[in-house]
């Protein structure tokens, strides 16, 4: 398994190395793992949304949960959502997983 914490960004001909936790690094999107997920997954958030609201909708746009940002990092049960594909927003963010079936 890859660990988020264990990645360092390559360097390129025009980019310099850096081996901070990308975490740590100015975020541009929510960061899902795994996705496709079975029972949990894992976001990571920008500091920036910490006492925001994190929302997950069905692809048919329905709400199904609001979430607290108190964390950069959550863990989100969705054991008891059908297979398919879900979105998740918070502010400017949004990301999409997919549930998959046992």
């Amino acid at each position: 398994n890859i660990r988020y914490d264990d990645i360092a960004l390559c360097a390129t001909a025009n980019q310099s190395r850096s081996t901070q936790n990308p975490v740590q690094e100015e975020m541009e999107s929510l960061l899902v793992s795994p996705n496709p997920g079975l029972n949990y997954i894992r976001i990571i958030v920008p500091e920036e949304l910490k006492g925001e609201t994190l929302k997950v909708f069905n692809i048919h746009g329905k709400l199904m949960r609001e979430i607290d940002i108190s964390s950069t990092t959550l863990s989100l049960d969705i054991s008891n959502y059908q297979a398919g594909n879900y979105i998740l927003q918070s502010g400017r963010f949004v990301e999409r997983f997919i549930k998959v079936s046992e």
